[in-house]
Parts: structure tokens; sequence; C-alpha cells
């Protein structure tokens, strides 16, 4: 996929950057992970160090990163993605999807959700993956997120699979959901 930066903000459109394996925006992009996905009830506890090596083993992937800022320039949340049969995922699950994008991230900040930059994110990355040839889009979540289920759901996403697994020191139940073009 092509690497271009789109001018955007809050307004719908999402700005797709790319991103230094070591750079200030992944500082960025790990500090808001961790604000997001950091469950300690639940015994997830990220670091910026481990969410660093989280996205540094995305952009070996060839994710690509489109982030989201309020008018101050702020990170008000992030979403990534890459082919599918490059990602861990693919490896994991070992379902064949032929050609299909592989959401593996969208955060918004705590403060902006509710106001439909998740779904924005999504329908973005989506858009993206159809205008690069892709036959569609595969995405997982945790099977109690259901702010998150509800997005998918209405950008027509339908579960393929569940299954349990670890990640980040947690085991918990994982939806798998497919959307085709």
């Amino acid at each position: 996929m092509s690497k271009d930066v789109l001018r955007c903000t809050t307004t719908g459109m999402i700005d797709f950057r790319d991103i230094a394996p070591d750079g200030q925006a992944l500082r960025a992009i790990a500090a808001l992970y961790c604000t997001c996905f950091n469950a300690p009830d639940k015994g997830e506890n990220w670091t910026e160090e481990s969410a660093l090596a989280y996205f540094r083993d995305r952009i070996a992937e060839e994710s690509i990163f489109g982030v989201a800022e309020d008018e101050g320039g702020a990170l008000i949340g992030v979403c990534c993605g890459g082919p599918y049969e490059r990602s861990f995922i693919a490896r994991d699950l070992g379902l064949e999807c032929g050609r299909h994008f592989y959401i593996s991230l969208v955060a918004v900040d705590e403060r902006m959700r509710g106001r439909g930059l998740g779904h924005a994110m999504v329908k973005a990355l989506g858009e993206r993956a159809a205008a690069e040839g892709y036959e569609g889009v595969i995405v997982r979540c945790r099977a109690e997120n259901a702010p998150m289920l509800r997005v998918l759901d209405r950008a027509g996403f339908e579960e393929i699979s569940r299954y349990t697994a670890e990640l980040g020191g947690v085991t918990c139940e994982r939806v798998v959901l497919r959307k085709g073009f």
C-alpha cells in the first residue's frame, strides 16, 4: 500500500503517515495505546516499551498507520493494519482468506469516544484496502469489547471465528470478523 500523507483532522478523515520505528510519532502512538488498553484488573499492563515493540512488529509487517489529531495537533486516535498474509494473526489462526487487509489496531482517546472516530478510522482503512485491490478486511477484538463490536457491526463486518489466545500477558476470548468488498 502506498504511504502518502493526507491532511486530516477530526472531521472524519484520517492522516495516513509513514511511522519511523524509533520516531516521536511512534512514541505518541505507544502512549495512546497504553492509555487505551492497559487493564491492570485483567492483568494487562502495557508499558511504553512493550507497546513500542508491538508497533515495531506492525511496521515489520508493512502496516500503515492512520492518525487523527485534534485542532491543536494532539493525537486523539490511531489505527493501523497491513496485508493479512504478513500478519501475526494469519500465522496464529491459519485461516486462508485470499488477499485481505488486516486491521490490527483501532484506538481512540477516551475523551473522544462515542463521536464516530473509531468508525471513521475503520472506514478509512477499508477504503484504502479496497482502493489497493484487496478482496476484504479482517479484524479481531476481544469478545467482551462491546463498543468495538458495535462499530464493526455497523461497518458491515461479520464474525467468522472465535478463539482463546494470550496477548500482553492476558488470555481471553477473541472474535475474528471479516468484511468483503
